[in-house]
C-alpha cells in the first residue's frame, strides 16, 4: 500500500467517535455470532443424549439455550444495523469531503494542467474514479472489520472446545492470506490500466459529443465509431485481465477451507468415537470451519477492492499532489489608470520553443490597441501572459508602472473584462448568465449591459425574456446571440481595461457595427486590447501592433503602418484583393 492510497485513510481521522462506535457494535455483533455455533453444539449433545437415554426429547433441557440464542440473535442485528449504518455515513462524509477537496483543486491547479490533460480524462477523476472509491470503502470497512474480528472471537471460542481441531483451522489461515497477498499483488498494476483505460473512453466520449457536428458534417462517424470501439475493447482486455487474477482468490481460498473441512470432521469423529469430545461439538466445529472461511473469503475478495480502490485513489491523489498556481502576491489592484509597459518579453509553453522572442511596446491609458498577425504568431500568448494564466519566462509586463506579478491574480483579472472568440455560457437564465460578470450587479445594471452590446431587443423578444432557460446545449439561441451575451456579461463586470479576442467573429456584419459603436462609447476612456484577423474591425485603433514567429514587426496606426508598406500592407492587402 503506497503513501497515496494511506493518505485516504487520512480523511477517516477526523470520525474518530463515529469509527470507535462502528468498532464497538462490530464486536459486540461478532461476539454474538461467535458463540452461537457452540450453543448449537450444546443443543445438538443434549438432544442426542435425551434420545439415547429416555427415547425422547426434553425440550425443557433446550431452554436455557434457545432463549441464550435469542438473545445472542436480537443482539447480533442491532449492532450489525449500527455497524452497517455508521459505515455507509462514514464513507459518504470521506467521498463527499473527497470530492470537495478534489473540485477545490481544480480551482487552484495551473491552466497548464488543462492545457496538458484530456477533458474526459479530469472528468474521470471526479465522477468515475471517486464512484470506485465510495463504493469500495464502504465494502473494505465493514468486511474488513467484521472479517478481523470474526476470525479472532471464532478462534478463541473453538479453543475452548477443542484444542487440536482448532490448530488445524486456524493452520488454514496463514496459507489463504499469503495466496490473497500474492494474487493481489499481481492484480494492482492490472486495476490501474483498468482505470486509465476507463478515463480514455471517457475522453473520447465527451469529445464525441461536443463535436458531433463536425464528426458528421465530415462524415467520420464510422472512424469515430472504430476509435471507440478500440479504446472500449482496451477497457474490456485490461477488466478481464484485472478481474482474472482476483477471481482467483475467492475460489482458492474456498478449496483451502473445504480441505480443512474434511480433516476436522474425520478427526472429530475419531475424537468422539474416543470419547475425548462431545458429537455435538463436531456440529459446532464444522459450523467455525465454514464460519471461519467465509471472513478469510472476504478478505480475500477485499484484496481485489483494495486494488481497484488503490488505483482509483492514486489517480485521485495526483490531481491533489499537482502543482497549483503560485499565489502569494500581497498587492491588491485598485484604482486601474491602464497602463502597460511590456518590456524584453519571452515566453514559450515549452522551454525549448519560445511564442514570444523579446516583445517590447507600451499602451497608454485609454488607448485603444490592436494585435495583428498570422495564426500561431503569439497573439492569444500575450493575453495569457497579461491575465496571468502562465508568467513570463523573462522580461515583464507592468501596469500602472508595477509588474503584475506583484499584484494578486485575482485582482488582476477583476479589473480586466475579456470576451473570446469561443463562447461559454451555462444552463441557466439569462438573467443568471449575464449576472456571472457581477453577482452584485442589478437588473438595472444588466438591461443597460445587454442594450450597450446589443442584445437587449432580441432577448425580450424571447418566450420568457431574460428568464429564458438557456439549454444545456445552446441550442435555443444562434451563434451571434451567444457572443453577444459574453460580451454583455462582460459589461456587466464594468472592468477598467478591455480585451477582446475576436470577440465579434460569430455576428454578422450589420450586427457588429451596432455593436462597435456602442462598444466605441463604452471603452472611449478606457484601455482596450483587441486581438482581430478582420482588419477591417481595427481600422479605428490608436495603435495596431504587428506580429509574426513570435517577433515585433510593426508599431503604428492603421494609416502609418499602410505608408510603411511592410508585413502589415501586405496582409491588408491580401484580405481585400487589392
Amino acid at each position: 500500500m503506497n503513501n497515496k492510497t494511506l493518505r485516504l485513510f487520512k480523511y477517516l481521522s477526523k470520525y474518530k467517535w463515529t469509527i470507535f462506535i462502528s468498532i464497538f457494535s462490530t464486536i459486540i455483533a461478532v461476539i454474538c455470532s461467535a458463540f452461537m455455533p457452540k450453543y448449537y453444539g450444546e443443543a445438538t449433545t443434549i438432544v442426542i443424549n435425551d434420545y439415547i437415554s429416555y427415547g425422547r426429547i426434553e425440550l425443557s433441557n433446550l431452554y436455557p439455550i434457545f432463549k441464550t440464542l435469542f438473545i445472542l440473535y436480537l443482539s447480533s442485528m442491532f449492532f450489525t444495523y449500527i455497524m452497517q449504518y455508521l459505515s455507509a455515513k462514514l464513507t459518504s462524509e470521506v467521498v463527499y469531503n473527497l470530492r470537495k477537496d478534489l473540485r477545490n483543486k481544480f480551482e487552484r491547479l495551473h491552466i497548464s494542467y488543462y492545457d496538458k490533460n484530456e477533458t474526459g480524462q479530469i472528468m474521470s477523476r471526479i465522477t468515475n474514479d471517486i464512484t470506485v472509491v465510495g463504493n469500495n470503502l464502504g465494502q473494505i470497512i465493514n468486511q474488513v472489520l467484521q472479517s478481523l474480528f470474526t476470525i479472532l472471537f471464532i478462534i478463541f471460542v473453538m479453543f475452548t472446545i477443542n484444542i487440536y481441531l482448532s490448530l488445524i483451522i486456524l493452520a488454514s489461515i496463514p496459507i489463504s492470506i499469503l495466496v490473497a497477498i500474492y494474487q493481489g499483488k499481481k492484480s494492482q498494476p492490472l486495476f490501474r490500466q483498468k482505470q486509465n483505460s476507463l478515463g480514455s473512453v471517457n475522453s473520447h466520449v465527451e469529445e464525441y459529443f461536443t463535436g458531433y457536428e463536425v464528426i458528421n458534417t465530415f462524415n467520420r462517424r464510422e472512424e469515430t465509431l472504430k476509435q471507440f470501439e478500440s479504446l472500449n475493447n482496451e477497457l474490456l482486455n485490461n477488466s478481464i485481465k484485472a478481474e482474472r487474477i482476483s477471481a482467483k482468490i475467492f475460489p482458492t481460498s474456498l478449496f483451502i477451507n473445504n480441505l480443512t473441512y474434511i480433516l476436522v470432521t474425520i478427526i472429530g469423529f475419531v475424537q468422539v468415537f474416543n470419547g475425548r469430545l462431545d458429537i455435538g461439538y463436531v456440529q459446532s466445529m464444522i459450523q467455525y470451519t465454514r464460519h471461519i472461511g467465509q471472513p478469510l473469503g472476504n478478505l480475500a475478495n477485499i484484496s481485489s477492492l483494495l486494488q481497484s480502490t488503490i488505483a482509483a485513489s492514486d489517480r485521485v491523489f495526483e490531481v491533489l499532489d499537482n502543482e497549483e498556481e503560485y499565489n502569494d502576491e500581497k498587492l491588491v489592484l485598485n484604482d486601474v489608470k491602464g497602463e502597460l509597459e511590456i518590456k524584453n518579453l519571452s515566453f514559450g509553453y515549452d522551454s525549448d520553443k519560445l511564442i514570444l522572442k523579446n516583445i517590447s511596446f507600451n499602451i497608454k491609458s485609454g488607448e485603444t490597441v490592436a494585435i495583428v498577425g498570422p495564426t500561431g504568431s503569439g497573439k492569444t500568448t500575450f493575453i495569457n501572459l497579461l491575465m496571468r494564466f502562465y508568467d513570463a519566462k523573462s522580461g515583464s509586463i507592468k501596469l500602472d508602472g508595477v509588474d503584475i506579478t506583484k499584484y494578486k491574480k485575482s485582482s488582476i483579472r477583476k479589473k480586466i473584462g475579456m470576451v473570446l472568440q469561443e463562447t461559454w455560457l451555462f444552463n441557466g437564465t439569462i438573467m443568471e448568465n449575464l449576472k456571472y460578470g457581477n453577482i452584485d450587479a442589478t437588473d438595472e445594471d444588466i438591461y443597460k449591459a445587454a442594450i450597450n452590446a446589443g442584445a437587449d431587443t432580441f432577448i425580450r423578444q424571447m418566450p420568457n425574456g431574460y428568464n429564458t432557460v438557456l439549454t444545456e446545449e445552446l441550442d435555443n439561441i444562434s451563434s451571434g446571440q451567444k457572443q453577444l451575451l459574453t460580451i454583455a456579461r462582460v459589461l456587466v463586470g464594468n472592468p477598467d481595461i478591455y480585451i477582446l479576442d475576436e470577440a465579434t467573429s460569430n455576428i454578422d456584419n450589420k450586427t457588429e457595427k451596432t455593436i462597435q459603436r456602442a462598444m466605441d462609447k463604452i471603452i472611449a476612456e478606457k484601455t482596450s486590447i483587441v486581438i482581430a484577423h478582420r482588419l477591417s474591425t481595427i481600422e479605428n485603433a490608436d495603435k495596431i501592433i504587428v506580429i509574426k514567429n513570435g517577433e515585433l514587426l510593426e508599431i503604428g496606426n492603421h494609416n502609418e503602418l499602410l505608408s510603411k508598406k511592410g508585413f502589415y500592407y501586405d496582409l491588408y492587402n491580401s484580405q481585400y484583393n487589392i
